[in-house]
């Protein structure tokens, strides 16, 4: 084999590996000047990111032309234009259709990391740059053929407002599906219910869809059940751990549904925010197995959420809860009765607005509405840790099944742009406590949903799509 087919091999190879590694870590570097931890979020900040793409390819082909484009001119020029952008583009086309090929499969499979398909698209440039660093045949004779004089196209000119239509709606088409791809490159992101989808995408761009109120997985694991929210009705869906094809799904007339677990497995209770009503489904089928016309007095008997409960060091099973009036919060067992002293905060803000006991029945965490959180000894009521992740209403709180790690849901720092709604993670260190932002809503979208699927992922949803993210 000849050494100069090696040489123009080797420079073919290290163009396309150059611009993908700096494309990827330009990209990155850009998202973190706009974002907290990177690209976490939707695409109310869109330009910025298209901006953010855009400079890393320049930064990308400079390096890469810099480096590479002076030797192959030396030995084959009309391999330039072969030389800068493929492999990058055989990524981005990898990374999108497996995105397409998980989304149509009925289970939810995945098929790699972006490492994975990282290498799956250098595999098919190394084979082509194989194919070409092969010499020309010289032996061969070439034709010549008399140069014909081009012929210019003459294209209708069209109206400014057709170029406004099309631009509008392939950004409609085309940027969610492009965002949805980096979210899950940059920050993990796994759709569980919902999607981009065709019908989706146009649902989004007409403005009639169905809602997500909550999604909320089971105390054995084995399901999410998603409530969503009709106009005047609700619509409850329950899919299986493991899949994307819906178990089931009932059409309910309720407003605003809210999903709550029964200790009695197979049961299912839906309440409604407005109404003190609600109905009891059957988990397996969706069929409506009980009605019920008092909620509160339903769950002292039937023991609801039982994932909200967890055992004290005295053995006994309780819960958190808050009191605006009484500015503070407690604990309470499962026939509603408080136990213990109430937590108490002694400076700023008194006002609770959300609680939590950790799995390990340790500790309890108070949010209050200047965005701090202050956790308690669940024995002694003492204040053993403190926290600012967000800057207004701490919304909701959530515990990791581990105990040392507390997410929590409202307005806050989610990125260097704005301050926006947000999901952020305080990790409880030795050395104090350390908060990162795991995800972030724009002003259309705001979640409900904060619940840990294991350690290091977290279920949330921005009211069209229930998905898992990466905890950073």
């Amino acid at each position: 084999m000849p050494r100069s087919r090696w040489i123009v091999f080797g420079l073919l190879n290290a163009s396309w590996i150059l611009f993908g590694l700096g494309m990827w870590g330009s990209f990155w570097a850009f998202s973190r000047v706009f974002f907290d931890g990177g690209m976490r979020g939707p695409g109310s900040n869109f330009p910025m990111v298209l901006l953010g793409v855009l400079a890393s390819v320049a930064v990308s082909l400079i390096i890469t032309a810099g480096l590479i484009t002076r030797p192959l001119k030396v030995h084959r020029p009309y391999l330039i234009v072969w030389s800068l952008p493929p492999l990058w583009l055989y990524y981005l086309t990898f990374a999108f259709a497996v995105q397409v090929f998980e989304q149509l499969l009925p289970r939810n499979v995945s098929f790699g990391s972006p490492l994975a398909v990282a290498l799956c698209a250098l595999a098919i440039g190394t084979a082509l740059s194989w194919l070409l660093s092969q010499p020309p045949d010289a032996t061969k004779p070439r034709t010549v053929h008399a140069q014909e004089p081009r012929r210019h196209v003459q294209f209708p000119k069209l109206p400014q407002w057709v170029y406004v239509v099309a631009y509008v709606v392939a950004s409609q088409f085309i940027a969610p599906a492009l965002q949805d791809g980096l979210e899950h490159l940059t920050a993990g992101k796994q759709t569980i219910y919902g999607g981009y989808s065709v019908q989706n995408i146009w649902a989004r761009f007409t403005g009639d869809t169905a809602s997500i109120e909550l999604a909320q997985r089971s105390p054995d694991r084995a399901s999410i059940v998603i409530a969503e929210n009709l106009g005047g009705g609700s619509r409850v869906t329950l899919v299986r751990t493991g899949s994307r094809t819906p178990a089931w799904q009932t059409a309910l007339p309720l407003p605003h549904p809210v999903p709550v677990w029964l200790q009695e497995q197979g049961r299912l209770l839906v309440t409604s925010q407005d109404q003190p009503s609600g109905v009891v489904l059957d988990t397996r089928t969706g069929n409506v197995l009980e009605q019920v016309d008092n909620t509160v007095t339903f769950c002292r008997r039937a023991f609801c959420s039982p994932e909200r409960y967890a055992r004290l060091a005295d053995g006994q099973l309780a819960t958190a809860g808050h009191d605006f009036k009484a500015a503070g919060a407690w604990l309470a067992d499962k026939a509603g009765q408080h136990i213990g002293a109430r937590f108490v905060r002694r400076a700023g803000d008194r006002v609770p607005v959300s609680a939590a006991l950790s799995p390990d029945g340790a500790r309890v965490a108070v949010g209050y509405g200047d965005g701090a959180v202050v956790v308690f000894d669940a024995r002694t009521a003492r204040p053993v840790a403190k926290a600012t992740p967000l800057s207004d209403h701490v919304s909701h709180l959530s515990w990791s099944p581990d105990s040392t790690s507390l997410a929590t849901y409202g307005e806050g720092p989610c990125g260097k742009m704005a301050n926006s709604d947000c999901v952020r993670v305080t990790h409880f260190l030795p050395a104090g406590p350390m908060t990162r932002t795991v995800w972030w809503f724009d002003g259309s979208a705001i979640s409900v949903t904060l619940e840990w699927v294991g350690n290091d992922r977290m279920l949330l949803d921005d009211e069209m799509t229930a998905f898992t993210v990466r905890i950073p």
